[in-house]
């Protein structure tokens, strides 16, 4: 149910679990990706953009580190790649939802963010290319395939079902 809430609202980390590879699964989880798209809405390029924002401003220093400091690479490059490498990251993957209703994982463009985790580009370019993929993402978002809004209720349908059938199968046991 946690999940479900967190994917349901478009949090990056959540929708993840929907797209990426899986080396095992579970009929419960298995159930839940019959139908990915019911956690897919267009308002979801916010949370998307708003952690990629929040991470630019970590990168910029104009927020907190959230106890994170990586002098080591701020030294070695200016500024800190890591923090540069997953704002573009999020960045794209808004766009490829909007644009696709999915996230491919890995990333298409994994070899460019390797490299920017490198140091590969300025800070200036990074800046650039950041803003120019949220307002591609934004762009996207406007004929995006997704719905306006998830269906609250077909996914508490969906949640409801699969606690059922979770339940009904450790009866089925016992």
């Amino acid at each position: 149910m946690k999940w479900a809430g967190l994917a349901a609202k478009g949090n990056p980390s959540a929708l993840h679990f929907l797209f990426a590879p899986f080396e095992f699964t579970t009929e419960t989880w298995s159930h839940f990706l019959t139908q990915p798209e019911l956690f897919l809405a267009k308002g979801h390029v916010k949370p998307f953009l708003g952690f990629a924002n929040d991470q630019m401003k970590r990168l910029l220093g104009e927020k907190g580190q959230k106890n994170i400091h990586r002098a080591e690479l701020e030294h070695k490059h200016g500024y800190d790649t890591k923090y540069a490498m997953h704002v573009i990251r999020l960045y794209g993957e808004a766009k490829e939802l909007m644009e696709h209703g999915r996230i491919t994982l890995p990333r298409p463009n994994r070899d460019e963010l390797v490299e920017i985790r490198k140091g590969k580009y300025s800070l200036s370019e990074i800046r650039e290319l950041g803003a120019q993929l949220e307002s591609e993402a934004l762009a996207a978002q406007v004929s995006s395939p997704l719905p306006d809004e998830v269906d609250r209720d077909a996914i508490s349908r969906l949640v409801a079902d699969a606690h059922l059938r979770f339940w009904n199968a450790q009866e089925a046991v016992t």
